[in-house]
């Protein structure tokens, strides 16, 4: 909301990716350190002890609230659903966005944001993407372990190849936008969670390679859904509503990832058959970001 409300269209690809790229940067700190932490002072301290990071951000939080109230700050109409001072949206240059152009309504504000395609692609997106990524994040360190031969300290190490390879792979998605035709990025994305997702079954010794790879397709797809969501909200109402939908039955879906997956392995006493529903959820996953494309373009 803060994004759609306080940046011109023009940055929201570049702006959002610095989001994601926070966000990785936070998981890699996490996943490299709970380890080493835990050998000095026990794992439930360890774990704890991140809970430092969620009281600091409350804070920062805080402080930005306050400030924005002084300021006056409301959720307005600045840059979302009008054109931007001094600008018409045909001027914009397409190639910084990522995704479609903005949607200016006139005679469609009235459409729920419920019978719009758009909006259900995305979540289903989403919610795909958050199960693949918190299910292999959750598992990944057991999954080496078991496969590599890895101590608890390795295979920390070797997980947050996935959170630090997502902080440069959130900046490929608005650099691929800029020199490129608005599918190329998404096109990028989908083949990166199937080179992850395959590769992974197939060559589980070369982790390491398919973990790179599919950082692009975790950072960058959330680049590319979140922006195109920016793009296509034409109130700050709608994408209020939207953020919630997608955000919210995405996650919701996610949480379910980690637990399904380790309900399948225990079934089946090897890893095999939970990383082929990865595969088949990464297939489903690129038939819909792809088809959110056109939807979008629409206005759909």
């Amino acid at each position: 909301m803060i994004i759609r409300r306080d940046v011109p269209a023009a940055r929201v690809g570049v702006v959002t990716a610095a989001y994601v790229a926070t966000l990785n940067a936070g998981s890699l700190i996490t996943s490299l350190l709970t380890a080493p932490l835990a050998a000095l002072i026990g794992w439930p301290a360890a774990l704890v002890a991140w809970a430092v990071l969620t009281l600091v951000g409350i804070a920062l939080w805080g402080v930005q609230l306050r400030r924005s109230r002084r300021e006056g700050d409301r959720y307005g109409e600045r840059y979302s659903g009008e054109e931007p001072s001094g600008e018409r949206v045909e001027d914009l240059d397409p190639t910084v966005l990522t995704g479609p152009m903005p949607v200016v309504a006139r005679a469609d504000r009235e459409r729920s944001i419920a019978r719009r395609p758009v909006t259900w692609l995305l979540l289903v997106s989403f919610a795909i993407q958050c199960a693949i990524y918190y299910g292999l994040s959750t598992w990944l360190p057991t999954l080496t372990a078991d496969e590599l031969g890895l101590n608890a300290e390795a295979a920390g190490a070797l997980a947050s190849l996935f959170q630090g390879a997502g902080i440069a792979g959130a900046f490929l998605v608005p650099l691929l936008a800029r020199f490129t035709r608005p599918v190329v990025p998404t096109v990028t994305i989908c083949v990166s969670w199937l080179v992850l997702t395959v590769g992974m079954l197939l060559s589980r010794e070369l982790t390491w390679l398919w973990l790179m790879i599919g950082a692009i397709g975790h950072a960058g797809g959330f680049v590319v859904i979140f922006t195109t969501l920016v793009t296509v909200s034409r109130s700050d109402a709608e994408a209020a509503g939207m953020s919630a939908l997608v955000q919210g039955g995405g996650y919701a879906v996610g949480a379910l990832g980690a637990p399904v997956m380790g309900a399948l392995h225990e079934v089946t006493g090897d890893w095999t058959a939970t990383l082929a529903l990865l595969v088949a959820l990464a297939v489903i996953y690129c038939a819909t970001l792809l088809a959110s494309v056109p939807a979008a373009r629409r206005g759909r």
